[in-house]
């Protein structure tokens, strides 16, 4: 938005220069570029080192003021032992503000929501006047893609109606059976290790995850994954996508603000757009499963239904099918609730 207003003036006043004289026409495109140059980096200069510290309303709220005088936390939080670390170092130091203000890359000010009165505010009572952030869509959605967790407004309402009735009490409460059982296999594996090398630690963050996946595998799609008892493309490449290495974190950040994900021909970049590409092709695999599945039960009954046991993937699709506007192929891949 900055380059585009800066282009429109420099424009206007390249024109302005030109008609009255002080501008010839061998140098109209230096002039215009110049004014282009020097308007764009007034401006960046001004939101950088100005506006967060002397002019925002934000810039009195609690937060750390140690951080880079370009980069603010960001490098902090980079080189931090965990994902949440300093955000939590921060809500003990300021435990009673209901928000934490802390500076990113190009000192852009972020707010960390610290009680349960601005969590409310912020997710249900006016949750429609906090947008999710580009950047935030940027590297969430190429991972979790696109739908109810970044719809806005009315299109947000007709989505979460969507889904009303596979979360209603009745139906979460029948996934007991799901979850006992993936606890006992759960349970089960990690006795096995334990008996095995009962000196030795267990790591249990990648465990846990292969347990999460096989509920959603089979609460979401209706594919038993197995990711727990044996080796699974869909845990592998999960694996591949959320623990990079550093490299492949550094890009995910620089990808945050600048769309150069797929620009770069770097090893950790290629590994995590074929890990993508791979989970893309297994859901789109599901996916039309789901509906010939739909198609064979409609010509064989006479009404279709989905009972409240169906896994979320054929609600959506039948639901969608009903209605004026059905959901693509690629519709169902971007929504959270399928790619999660």
């Amino acid at each position: 938005m900055d380059f585009a207003i800066c282009a429109a003036l420099s424009l206007l006043e390249t024109a302005a220069l030109f008609q009255s004289q002080y501008v010839h026409s061998d140098s109209i495109s230096r002039s215009f570029f110049s004014l282009l140059a020097l308007q764009y980096l007034a401006i960046k200069a001004y939101n950088i080192f100005i506006y967060p510290f002397y002019r925002s309303p934000l810039r009195h709220l609690p937060g750390p003021k140690d951080g880079h005088f370009l980069l603010g936390q960001e490098y902090k939080l980079y080189k931090a032992n965990g994902p949440h670390e300093l955000q939590l170092s921060w809500m003990r130091q300021w435990p009673d503000a209901p928000f934490i203000r802390y500076l990113s890359i190009a000192n852009k000010e972020i707010l960390l929501v610290n009680s349960l009165q601005a969590h409310r505010e912020v997710l249900q009572t006016k949750c429609y006047e906090f947008e999710k952030p580009e950047f935030f869509r940027r590297i969430i959605g190429e991972i979790v893609g696109v739908g109810l967790l970044f719809a806005e407004g009315e299109e947000h309402k007709k989505q979460r109606r969507l889904l009303n009735g596979p979360f209603s009490f009745g139906n979460v409460k029948k996934l007991q059976v799901v979850f006992n059982a993936k606890a006992q296999e759960l349970t089960a594996t990690l006795a096995k290790k334990a008996s095995s090398n009962p000196d030795e630690p267990i790591e249990v963050s990648k465990i846990f995850s292969k347990a999460t996946l096989d509920i959603i595998g089979l609460v979401v799609l209706g594919v038993e994954l197995n990711s727990l008892s044996s080796s699974s493309s869909f845990a592998e490449c999960y694996g591949r996508i959320l623990n990079q290495s550093p490299v492949g974190q550094a890009i995910s950040a620089l990808n945050m603000f600048l769309p150069v994900r797929k620009w770069l021909p770097l090893k950790a970049n290629r590994d995590f757009v074929k890990a993508n590409q791979e989970v893309r092709r297994l859901l789109r695999e599901a996916i039309r499963e789901r509906k010939r599945e739909i198609l064979e039960e409609e010509k064989t009954k006479s009404q279709f239904t989905v009972e409240g046991g169906r896994d979320l993937l054929t609600f959506m699709i039948y639901e969608k099918s009903q209605g004026e506007n059905p959901w693509t192929d690629e519709d169902i891949l971007g929504h959270p609730a399928a790619s999660s």
